[in-house]
């Protein structure tokens, strides 16, 4: 294993390459709460092989990272639109998040994808004007933003939100049976006095990046503004938000399916 120091160097300095295959967002909830139910994949020689598979390609040391999942939603719009999805790539042993430009759906054009680490590390990969590939490093919990509304979220979480009884499942299909149980929780917008229906899960991923990256780099454009990170956990993640607009149309997102996916991503020499 090389030193982190000439690891940080080849991020900063390296080029990289990546290439794609794929098959076909409350604070303060306890470990032992009941809202995070993964639906096990029966153990076979595939499962013992792709244990084996990611050992091999996920060596983050090395700038090597291999993503197996996928987590697709879609966006709940008025009936007179068209359905629009987005989503992300997974490492889920270690909730890494991988942004791309086409699943994830953001609007720079020089962006290649992001990798948001749990630690508050994320790397950049984008193009520049010159057509050379490169590589930013982030530390997202250095950022300003997130130093100065971190402290407020469990007071906001426990003045505006309430928790209801119902839970749902998001995220199988007939291809691949992972999913999560969300709790249903009303959160109330003191401003507007609005409310909004959420289901939150307790997860291992990057929430907190996930939810903060659009502050972070707001060039990005990302589908989907959210102010979670101020308020939830790290790992909370939102399965569905839902809110009616004035003429009591819906809006929101919700997660639509999980899918065994394959992503990797190396950075060179």
């Amino acid at each position: 294993m090389k030193p982190f120091s000439l690891f940080l160097f080849v991020l900063l300095t390296g080029l990289f390459a990546c290439n794609k295959k794929q098959s076909n967002i409350p604070s303060k909830v306890s470990e032992d709460s009941p809202v995070t139910r993964e639906v096990p994949v029966p153990i076979d020689s595939s499962a013992t092989l792709s244990n084996t598979y990611r050992e091999e390609n996920w060596k983050p040391q090395d700038g090597q990272f291999y993503f197996s999942e996928s987590y697709h939603f879609e966006l709940i719009t008025p009936e007179t639109e068209a359905p629009k999805e987005f989503g992300f790539y997974l490492d889920p042993e270690s909730g890494s998040i991988l942004l791309e430009k086409y699943l994830t759906g953001f609007q720079d054009e020089m962006t290649d994808w992001l990798i948001l680490r749990p630690n508050g590390l994320v790397l950049q990969g984008f193009t520049d004007e010159f057509g050379k590939k490169k590589l930013l490093v982030h530390h997202l919990h250095k950022h300003h933003y997130y130093t100065q509304t971190r402290p407020y979220a469990q007071a906001d979480f426990e003045a505006f939100w309430t928790k209801k009884e119902e839970t749902k499942e998001f995220g199988p299909n007939k291809y691949y049976q992972k999913s999560h149980r969300g709790v249903h929780y009303q959160r109330q917008y003191p401003k507007t006095e609005e409310k909004a229906d959420l289901y939150l899960a307790k997860t291992r991923l990057a929430t907190h990046e996930l939810y903060y990256i659009d502050r972070l780099l707001p060039e990005l454009g990302m589908p989907y503004r959210t102010d979670y990170g101020e308020v939830l956990d790290q790992g909370i993640l939102v399965l569905k938000e839902v809110y009616a607009q004035p003429n009591g149309q819906p809006l929101g997102f919700q997660l639509k399916e999980i899918m065994a996916s394959e992503y990797h991503i190396q950075l060179p020499e």
